[in-house]
């Protein structure tokens, strides 16, 4: 039996603009309170592996209040891209580790929120020197000192979820 065959082809694959619905998300920060929203936004974004709609979000998160220091951990975030890719560009690794810099720069942020900046910056810091596994694992670890000390914190827990399944080696079966 033939198939019929459409005489158009599909449409490219369309996420639309960055105001579709992704869910709803609460990542509880110090940042301004007419900023959370947008950060929460960006975070939302960041889980629906919409990189380019996340940076974008979390920069209009630092025109309302530049101190955020939670924004510039998503812009590393957002940089990093998807946790399971093998590969980061020098300008990807490069441009995560400036916003590391300029959150660290701020001198703002709770603990927590240091934290959370301190664990990204082991998945950009020293990357012409360490390799990107040692790195993995060493992010894996401060996400888990960090939901150790923060338990409440649902959002660190995710990210930590994330942060060993990117660490597994394919390899183990346990």
């Amino acid at each position: 039996v033939a198939a019929q065959v459409p005489a158009q082809p599909p449409a490219p694959h369309d996420h639309g603009a960055p105001t579709a619905q992704v869910g709803a998300v609460h990542l509880a920060t110090s940042c301004a309170a007419a900023a959370q929203p947008g950060f929460d936004r960006g975070v939302a974004f960041l889980h629906s592996f919409w990189f380019s709609a996340a940076i974008e979000t979390f920069n209009g998160v630092l025109k309302d209040d530049p101190g955020c220091v939670m924004a510039r951990w998503g812009i590393a975030m957002s940089w990093w891209s998807n946790p399971f890719a093998g590969f980061r560009s020098p300008q990807a690794l490069a441009a995560g580790l400036a916003a590391i810099d300029a959150g660290r720069a701020s001198g703002g942020g709770s603990d927590r929120e240091k934290a959370y900046l301190a664990a990204v910056d082991q998945l950009f810091r020293d990357a012409g020197t360490r390799d990107q596994r040692t790195r993995i694992v060493a992010y894996e670890k401060a996400m888990e000192a960090l939901v150790a000390r923060f338990p409440e914190d649902v959002e660190a827990r995710i990210f930590y979820a994330l942060a060993l399944g990117q660490s597994a080696l394919p390899t183990d079966k346990t």
